[in-house]
């Protein structure tokens, strides 16, 4: 099936839905719209889909009025709601002591996030949760939370496809200065349209957003993060047989589609470690799918382990020999775990995506343009002791310190800018399109749409929801029979 085609359907279902006033079967359908252009990723905006959003706020939220607000008083949206994934709480600590912090979030993060309630409850932060109701209910809560508070900053931190938090960010143009923390600068997400600035942490992603979302430099800024480490958390030991007098670790992490497509060459570096390093057990966390990571498993049984995210990431980190970035997407985060633990994150360089995580990064050494040079390095890293500890000292003053980051987020509210400039240039993503294009198949669209289990989306496209769900049931059945 033609991905565009679809899309357009999809959006032309949405005008129909608008055009009869049904706001709530519209904003299921632009979120299963954006969620696939997100997957799909061969741009990174919608103009479209933007307008509509525009429109469902000035109808549904059109009695909102704040005449004027208050000085000290900042909302956080935070539609992720993770406890130590991301930035949330590197941009908690700074803003709590910058004002008064209206912290929201999802009601299935309540009791998820026991750091993130800690920094607001110790900081006299105000905390509310959004329960899993129709959209509408939900724009009109925190809608609400806006006009009872009347914050003068308001922060827009979520993934991509929300339709909950743009809506809302819409209707205060002009009358609260609004920020969209832009983590995911590699690919499409909606609310363009929704703020005054937009956070980037690179130039490559502050490029993107000027040549291929067609944002103005002027609400383009930029503020570099540093990891937020839990320096109290304990190793809680190796989830396997493992003897650190004889035997070595090399660790690596993050959502699995990050490794799969790119001619398979994560893995390829995976299998030429453990042939060639009998010593040598590679760890990997995070969840997805698994399937090539599987075959790997069962060629190495004892050697190859996949775990879920742990809490103690840092902390498995300073012990690993070396962190091992994913490909051809690589984590901007975990390049700076790995550097504060004092270890190389050794990376496959797909594209200049790869770029600008780590100040002076490319005089770092630690990106490779082909398979032969960074197997070339790793035999180097593995082989030599004393170079293994050369190159992971360098990584040392890769990163910016926290008290630098709380006095440019200052500076930005209070004048709009930074000391950070943002360098423009215009970047090639042809690569990070093809491999994206390459994973977005029929079938997963199929098994994307029928995930959106409501009545518009089963009764408009029946065929792609049925056939959806026949897959799912079939990889579900899979999994059981391969376990």
């Amino acid at each position: 099936m033609n991905i565009d085609l679809f899309l357009n359907q999809v959006k032309s279902d949405i005008k129909e839905c608008l055009n009869k006033k049904q706001y709530e079967n519209a904003l299921v359908l632009i979120r299963m719209c954006a969620d696939i252009t997100y997957c799909y990723n061969q741009y990174y905006c919608d103009d479209v889909l933007e307008d509509y959003l525009k429109e469902i706020s000035e109808a549904i939220l059109q009695d909102t009025k704040i005449e004027q607000t208050e000085k000290n008083t900042i909302l956080f949206y935070d539609g992720f709601g993770y406890n130590d994934r991301g930035l949330i709480q590197i941009y908690l600590k700074a803003l709590c002591k910058i004002g008064k912090v209206i912290y929201i979030t999802r009601d299935k993060s309540r009791n998820s996030i026991p750091d993130v309630l800690s920094i607001l409850n110790e900081n006299n932060g105000i905390i509310f949760f959004i329960k899993d109701e129709p959209f509408v209910k939900q724009i009109k809560y925190v809608n609400n939370i806006v006009e009872t508070y009347k914050p003068s900053h308001m922060f827009m931190y979520t993934y991509p496809h929300d339709v909950v938090i743009p809506i809302v960010f819409n209707k205060y143009e002009g009358i609260i200065k609004r920020y969209q923390i832009n983590l995911t600068d590699h690919a499409f997400w909606l609310g363009k349209k929704s703020f005054d600035y937009c956070i980037e942490f690179r130039d490559w992603g502050a490029s993107l957003s000027y040549f291929y979302r067609n944002l103005n430099k002027s609400k383009i800024v930029m503020l570099p993060y540093y990891p937020n480490i839990n320096w109290k958390q304990e190793f809680l030991g190796y989830p396997f047989p493992f003897d650190e007098k004889k035997q070595r670790f090399i660790f690596s992490g993050g959502q699995l589609y990050k490794t799969l497509g790119g001619e398979n060459k994560y893995y390829k570096i995976i299998d030429y470690i453990l042939a060639k390093y009998t010593d040598v057990i590679f760890w990997y966390a995070g969840s997805g799918d698994r399937t090539e990571m599987d075959k790997l498993i069962k060629k190495y049984p004892d050697r190859l382990y996949l775990t879920t995210e742990r809490k103690d990431f840092f902390q498995i980190i300073q012990r690993c020999e070396f962190y091992l970035s994913t490909y051809p997407y690589c984590g901007g985060l975990m390049f700076q775990y790995a550097a504060a633990a004092g270890k190389v994150p050794l990376t496959l360089r797909y594209d200049s995506a790869t770029d600008g995580f780590l100040i002076n990064q490319e005089k770092l050494g630690i990106e490779f343009d082909t398979i032969a040079d960074i197997l070339r390095e790793t035999s180097k890293l593995l082989s030599n002791k004393y170079y293994l500890k050369k190159q992971n000292n360098n990584m040392n003053r890769a990163i910016i310190s926290e008290n630098k980051f709380l006095y440019n987020l200052r500076t930005l509210m209070m004048y709009g800018n930074t000391e950070y400039l943002c360098n423009f240039d215009d970047i090639d993503l042809s690569r990070l399109k093809k491999s994206t294009k390459e994973l977005m198949d029929t079938n997963r669209l199929y098994k994307m749409v029928s995930a959106y289990k409501k009545w518009i989306v089963a009764s408009r496209y029946k065929k792609i929801f049925l056939q959806g769900r026949i897959l799912r049931l079939r990889d579900k059945l899979f999994r059981v029979f391969y376990k």
